[in-house]
């Protein structure tokens, strides 16, 4: 477990990535709207999880 915070390169305050999330790895992963891991609108993706094609993400922490 990390809880290390990851910001997604490609993306910044003006560039959200739309990346069809998948969670490849054996831990839960936790992507936020915002970048730090922060704000209120988050989802949970337990290993194997994939989200919908239109959701947008800058950070994601494992854990």
């Amino acid at each position: 477990m990390s809880a290390e915070c990851i910001n997604i390169p490609e993306t910044g305050r003006l560039r959200p990535a739309c990346l069809r999330p998948r969670n490849y790895t054996n831990s839960t992963a936790t992507v936020f709207l915002d970048e730090d891991c922060n704000g209120d609108t988050y989802y949970v993706m337990p290993p194997g999880k994939k989200l919908g094609d239109r959701l947008r993400l800058r950070s994601v922490v494992f854990g």
